[in-house]
């Protein structure tokens, strides 16, 4: 009787043990969906038409041929997170094939519905390494500054402002997230609530992909976007199709407008 409990005690410990690896680890799957995205998987395996081999794959992908086997394990890795499926041919002989799932379309660059940008700012070292302040951040008595603040030296906007290359990767990323929010808005015409207003102002509203879908639903309607100045000032001139563009900060000012839209999340 006691040596089962010992081994029921034991593979209790074991279960434990692997659940606190499996919270330690999980960052390699998020890591790996990145790799995944900068090295145009999804668009490879959308544009091949059918499942692609591994070896097709290194080669669409110009990986060099010591690295082959190591893409082999990034696919498992993804297949085994649902991201990509797989499946061999009757017999087994042949190499195995990859394809897309439901959910590794929305990864595809393409006009209409892409996530791949959101993911990309999610998944950049500016997001991420605020999270090794966490602990330094709970252990002092001040609210502010915030993890972000500690690791940067300066606030999220403050850091887009100053870095060229981190306010393009937000604005795309806002206007892919848009995008979707656009389409599912679009498909289920929630269009029909904004019947009968002149004027709606879109706050925080990056470069306007949403302010551009409901011109164009509702062309009578008077569309604006408010974001700070280093934001609408990417907008060219060409890009604006029927929309206002107004630089200023939403906690000090807000335009009039019969409509006020402020996405959240």
């Amino acid at each position: 009787m006691e040596l089962i409990q010992e081994q029921q005690q034991a593979k209790h410990t074991l279960q434990n043990k692997a659940q606190l690896w499996n919270h330690a680890l999980n960052f390699i799957r998020s890591m790996s969906l990145k790799c995944a995205i900068e090295l145009g998987i999804p668009d490879v395996l959308h544009s091949h038409g059918k499942p692609i081999t591994l070896s097709e794959l290194a080669t669409f992908l110009s990986i060099p041929p010591p690295k082959t086997p190591a893409l082999g394990s990034l696919m498992r890795l993804l297949v085994h997170s649902g991201l990509f499926a797989s499946h061999r041919h009757q017999g087994g002989g042949e190499e195995e094939g990859y394809f897309l799932t439901p959910t590794s379309e929305l990864l595809v660059i393409k006009e209409g519905v892409c996530i791949s940008p959101f993911a990309l700012m999610i998944l950049n070292w500016t997001l991420l390494a605020p999270a090794h302040k966490l602990g330094e951040w709970f252990r002092t008595e001040a609210v502010g500054p915030t993890p972000f603040d500690m690791m940067h030296g300066k606030g999220f906007f403050e850091e887009t402002n100053a870095r060229a290359d981190f306010n393009e990767l937000f604005n795309k990323a806002m206007a892919s997230d848009a995008r979707l929010v656009t389409e599912v808005a679009l498909l289920r015409r929630q269009w029909e609530v904004l019947r009968g207003v002149r004027s709606v102002v879109d706050v925080a509203g990056g470069t306007g992909t949403l302010a551009k879908a409901i011109a164009k639903a509702l062309p009578g309607v008077r569309c604006m976007v408010l974001d700070l100045p280093h934001v609408v000032g990417t907008v060219d001139e060409e890009d604006r199709e029927g929309v206002e563009y107004i630089g200023g900060d939403m906690f000090e000012h807000i335009p009039p407008a019969d409509a006020v839209l402020l996405k959240v999340g």
